[in-house]
């Protein structure tokens, strides 16, 4: 991330602050039970260390309703295995090596491959909440490796949509790897390890690296403000809501994909040169919030719902009837919700820097979530003037794993 380094160091001093805090706290509480200052300090360390893992296993990946770390590496891969074997052994190799990296350790060598130890650029560092996230495209689900019966109904390409400017090298993918730290060298490691044991069993497609600015709000509710100045994700279900989640995010069901959920991604170039000749109030009736506070032009704050009916001193609609988040609304759209959980990006050129957005969602259903609100952006959302889509994929996140498992359990069924 050349153009996002120096925020990310930053980004980084302020995250070690925080778990500096936590373990100045825990000190400070065990310090009246005399408890003795190298059992304090051991403590205060496991704790702040603690505090940097995000866990691997369980019913659900990482990676989706954690709460957004500062950096992320998205890449889309093609799969150049000959046969479902090689495949799934690749599974099972990164499956062994994400639960090591996640928890701060090195990357082993398979036995028939010992060239390929840690590469070594993360010894001794925290997994800065290092998330490693699988996904399958619906590429990879045709006849080559056996799945074409296994292709989850849901897990369709995206279709067209109206304004799209979509470039072949940003589209689609037969895997994707979501890799997200709050340091973008951890991140990077993860990546490079994984690659690594790939041992030329895929190619990547494209890959995008992102950073994300401070956390605003708090740990069930994490906001950022995206590169025009407005908050993100303000609709998002809360993190800590589990039946809103199961709602919005994890697919139901009974097969392979339950407890699993669709991502979504949307490469948006930001044009913010011309978005910095528009004045406030007018960017405000683009977007439909207040740019300082986030509360919705209908009146509130900034988590107060919509009020779509309000109207405004001039008897025109409060929420312009072309602005972002009336079009985007769960209640312009029969109900569609997504878990919003994106990056911005930057690009240096002769011309200048390029601002933009990876977008990402997940969603227990595309049919229902993502394709319903963006066909209505799409159609005359009035941030259009300003954006420009110019990628777009679909991955099925598959479930969880347990410790006994592997990445290839639910994708070709227990061996």
């Amino acid at each position: 991330m050349p153009a996002s380094a120096t925020p990310e160091v930053s980004r980084r001093a302020v995250l070690s602050a925080a778990f500096g805090a936590a373990a100045v706290g825990v000190a400070g509480c065990t310090s009246s039970h005399a408890r003795p200052a190298a059992a304090t300090e051991t403590l205060a360390a496991s704790t702040a260390a603690a505090a940097q893992l995000e866990p691997f296993h369980g019913p659900h990946q990482a990676g989706v309703v954690t709460p957004a770390q500062a950096c992320q590496l998205l890449s889309a891969l093609d799969v150049t295995a000959t046969g479902a074997a090689e495949l799934r052994r690749l599974l099972d190799d990164w499956t062994t090596a994400a639960a090591l990296l996640t928890s701060g350790k090195p990357v082993l060598a398979p036995a028939d491959r010992p060239a390929l130890t840690d590469s070594g650029e993360a010894v001794d560092a925290s997994p800065s909440r290092l998330t490693i996230t699988i996904g399958y495209g619906p590429s990879l689900f045709d006849a080559r490796f056996g799945l074409a019966g296994r292709r989850p109904a849901p897990l369709s390409e995206l279709p067209r949509f109206a304004n799209d400017n979509l470039q072949t090298a940003w589209r689609g993918g037969d895997l994707v790897l979501q890799i997200c730290a709050d340091d973008a060298q951890i991140a990077y490691h993860a990546h490079r390890q994984l690659l690594r044991l790939s041992h030329g069993l895929v190619s990547v497609r494209w890959s995008q690296s992102g950073f994300r600015g401070p956390q605003l709000g708090d740990a069930a509710k994490p906001l950022t403000r995206n590169l025009f100045g407005f908050h993100d994700g303000v609709r998002n279900p809360p993190l800590e809501d589990s039946k809103g989640l199961d709602n919005v995010v994890w697919a139901g069901g009974t097969d392979w994909m339950a407890c699993g959920s669709y991502l979504v991604t949307r490469r948006i170039l930001l044009f913010t040169d011309g978005w910095d000749d528009v004045p406030d109030d007018e960017q405000q009736r683009i977007i439909g919030r207040h740019k300082q506070s986030g509360a919705p032009l209908s009146g509130g704050n900034l988590t107060s719902p919509l009020d779509l009916a309000a109207s405004a001193a001039d008897g025109s609609p409060a929420i312009p009837l072309d602005s972002h988040v009336r079009l985007a609304s769960a209640e312009l759209n029969a109900g569609a919700q997504i878990l919003r959980r994106s990056y911005a990006f930057t690009e240096s050129s002769p011309t200048g820097v390029q601002a933009g957005q990876m977008f990402c969602c997940f969603q227990s259903d595309p049919r229902t979530g993502f394709i319903p609100i963006q066909r209505q952006l799409s159609r005359s959302d009035a941030l259009n003037t300003h954006t420009q889509h110019v990628g777009s994929a679909i991955f099925a996140i598959p479930p969880g794993v347990r410790p006994d498992q592997s990445w290839s359990t639910a994708l070709f069924g227990q061996a």
